[in-house]
């Protein structure tokens, strides 16, 4: 929860530098065009399309946990793409959608970070709903493929039994909401699938 208020915390803050930093482009805008004001505009130009590139699903907790992982892509130079509907995740818990989305997120950056190939160097996030079902989806390439033992990776790390923790979480996040929930790798890309049932109560939003 404290994490989680530190997204919030975070969001609030790139929300306000965004806006100043829109304010200053604008005002260099309205300058005589120098070479050195160019370059100016170009880089307060890049220091926006970084800082407004927040995520707006409709869920907060996602949007935060998406804002900061979009940024962790960035400055770790993966590729990110990423289509999310916060609704169809309303029905989880703050807590639990911040467990099981946040240990999946953290582990696909830091295999995606390792991969030498730049090229290769992505991360795709895709969490929707169809019917009475959410759906999540999370890609990533990796350069070396872990063994599947019981569903989940194995991990090659000395700390092995705290790096598995967080996909035991995620397990534990979807049993508990009688989910289903699957790893795989195929051609050097590993996959996690997530399908939860959606409650009665929160399928006519």
């Amino acid at each position: 929860e404290l994490q989680y208020e530190a997204f919030r915390s975070n969001l609030d803050a790139i929300n306000h530098k965004c806006h100043d930093l829109k304010h200053l482009v604008a005002a260099l805008r309205s300058e005589a065009d120098s070479e050195r004001k160019k370059e100016l505009l170009h880089e307060l130009e890049q220091d926006v399309m970084i800082y407004d590139a927040h995520m707006d699903t409709g869920n907060d907790v996602l949007d935060a946990l998406l804002s900061d992982a979009w940024m962790n892509c960035y400055h770790k130079n993966v590729q990110w793409t990423c289509m999310a509907d916060g609704h169809a995740v309303s029905f989880l818990n703050p807590i639990d959608l911040y467990t099981m989305l946040g240990n999946a997120l953290e582990n696909a950056i830091e295999s995606a970070a390792q991969v030498t190939d730049q090229q290769k160097r992505f991360l795709s996030v895709n969490i929707w709903r169809k019917e009475r079902m959410a759906f999540l989806k999370i890609e990533n390439y990796c350069e070396t493929v872990p063994k599947i033992q019981h569903g989940l990776p194995v991990t090659t790390k000395s700390n092995s039994s705290e790096h598995g923790y967080g996909m035991r979480s995620i397990q534990s996040v979807v049993q508990r909401y009688d989910g289903e929930f699957k790893v795989s790798i195929a051609d050097y890309v590993f996959t996690l699938d997530v399908i939860l049932p959606i409650p009665m109560d929160f399928l006519s939003e």
